[in-house]
């Protein structure tokens, strides 16, 4: 994890949250390509290809909570 910019944990915590590109755009004031390239970088980073995956591994992590109505 320590792999991961400052920005790339932001990003991948509230992937965790079930947050979409927009909303993650909007909470960490960037615009939604930016989003999208960090996307990209965890991805090649942690090696996983699914954005569902990403959230698992945010919260197995500890970055985030698994939503309570899982």
């Amino acid at each position: 994890m320590s792999a991961l910019t400052r920005c790339e944990r932001d990003v991948l915590r509230l992937v965790g949250l079930c947050k979409s590109d927009r909303e993650i755009a909007r909470a960490c004031s960037r615009t939604v390509g930016t989003v999208r390239f960090h996307l990209y970088h965890i991805r090649v980073k942690l090696g996983v290809r699914r954005r569902e995956h990403l959230a698992l591994v945010a919260v197995l992590r500890g970055l985030s909570r698994a939503p309570s109505d899982l």
